[in-house]
């Protein structure tokens, strides 16, 4: 089954991050539209993501007006994929701790889960 996809990626003040990782996700090849939620970053953040908006369709922005957390981000990207009926959301940082390379993987385990969480601070299960 082909599910409708949105990876959401809260941001403040990456302009650093956010080609880079844009760009590992659309090395990965899968099909999904990406968010960022930006709480009102006061470097070139906005910029850069208008910038490849103008040639990728898939990449979604929200400005929010002022820092609110990226707590209150993720709840607010999930709210805004449920109104738009997306099948599967994934939330990542922006910063390089989630490496975009395990997507697929994620990808595969959401078909048998509903939910799938992962974290760093674990170690892998042989």
């Amino acid at each position: 089954m082909n599910k409708k996809k949105c990876i959401i990626i809260p941001v403040f003040n990456e302009e650093k991050n956010i080609n880079k990782i844009f760009f590992k996700i659309k090395k990965t090849k899968i099909l999904s539209d990406v968010l960022f939620i930006d709480d009102n970053s006061t470097d070139n953040t906005r910029l850069n993501i208008f910038e490849l908006q103008k040639s990728n369709r898939n990449i979604k922005y929200i400005h929010r007006p002022k820092k609110m957390g990226i707590g209150s981000a993720h709840k607010h990207g999930i709210r805004w994929c449920y109104k738009r009926k997306y099948n599967l959301i994934i939330t990542m940082d922006c910063d390089g701790t989630h490496d975009p390379r395990y997507l697929l993987d994620l990808i595969k385990e959401s078909n048998f889960n509903d939910f799938v969480i992962t974290t760093r601070f674990k170690k892998k299960i042989p």
